[in-house]
């Protein structure tokens, strides 16, 4: 008899189904002289002002793919791994951390790392190093970034003033991807693809195409001071964490100032992330659809036994 390998994910799945569960994109905001990451509602309310605590100087952050938040500590050349609860699970130290900054996950889930000795490098889901320079020949990397297509993007410093793009596996596609920039930090696509790059040294966020074409060089610009990390949210605003001005400030999509976040939790704030957006709770219909899943994985089971 053929062997039926079965699991309640994959009887789901034969009929477009998954198991959904709801939750806030709350915002999540690293404080470099604070040693704390914060935690905000989408609204801008201060939900925990230590929701991971003990750092130092935290700068880039990133989720996982099952929400674990990712810290570089600048200072102590490590990465903290946080769960949901703002406990912490998991320490990445070791060669391939060197004053860490910008953090990014690809689709399969590694992790990279751009460093202060101007290398980025790779990480396994499980934190093992996979290679210290996955992309080398950078000025003072800081925001990382992917594409739709896995080409991850660097933000050079001061100096170099671009941004590099490397292919998903390591190869530098162009050094100079976008140039003309003023002291680069964050990094960001939006939903079209179009690049945006924290311009720390003017006071800016550019916009670019797809291709790397400019097409606003201060598509936001008020209220910011010495911006560093960028985010977009499921509804295409942009936050921006302005370094000196102990503020975040939140764009829409034209690029109009709507709401900044100021006051306790924030601590010379440089880096955020957004929780990922979890799918809509069910509706009645998919539930029972659900239902009827439920009771096919079990008729199968049993035939399968028997």
């Amino acid at each position: 008899m053929k062997t039926i390998k079965l699991s309640l994910a994959a009887a789901l799945a034969a009929v477009g189904l998954s198991i959904v569960t709801a939750g806030a994109q709350n915002i999540f905001i690293s404080n470099n002289t604070g040693n704390t990451v914060a935690e905000f509602s989408p609204g801008g309310t201060l939900i925990n002002a230590t929701f991971a605590a003990g750092l130092s100087q935290p700068a880039g952050l990133a989720f996982d793919s099952s929400g674990d938040l990712y810290v570089a500590n600048q200072l102590a050349s490590t990465i903290s791994e946080f769960d949901t609860n703002g406990t912490l699970i998991n320490t990445i130290s070791g060669s391939g951390v060197s004053g860490p900054r910008g953090l990014a996950f690809d689709n399969s889930g590694d992790l990279y790392v751009a460093n202060g000795n101007n290398a980025v490098s790779e990480y396994s889901p499980g934190g093992t190093l996979i290679t210290a320079t996955f992309a080398s020949g950078l000025n003072s990397p800081r925001g990382l970034a992917f594409d739709s297509r896995g080409d991850l993007y660097v933000a050079n410093g001061s100096i170099l003033n671009t941004v590099s793009e490397f292919s998903p596996f390591g190869s530098l596609i162009t050094s100079s991807f976008v140039s003309g920039l003023n002291n680069p930090r964050g990094l960001a696509f939006d939903s079209s693809g179009d690049l945006y790059v924290a311009n720390n040294g003017n006071n800016t966020v550019s916009e670019f195409s797809p291709f790397g074409t400019l097409l606003n060089a201060s598509f936001a610009s008020t209220g910011l001071d010495e911006p560093v990390g960028l985010s977009f949210d499921s509804s295409g605003d942009l936050y921006v964490a302005n370094q000196i001005g102990n503020t975040v400030c939140e764009f829409n999509s034209s690029g109009t100032l709507i709401n900044t976040l100021s006051g306790p939790g924030l601590s010379l704030p440089v880096y955020i992330a957004i929780f990922p957006e979890d799918t809509p709770e069910p509706s009645g219909l998919t539930l029972a659809a659900l239902g009827m899943c439920i009771c096919l994985f079990l008729f199968l089971l049993r035939l399968k036994r028997g």
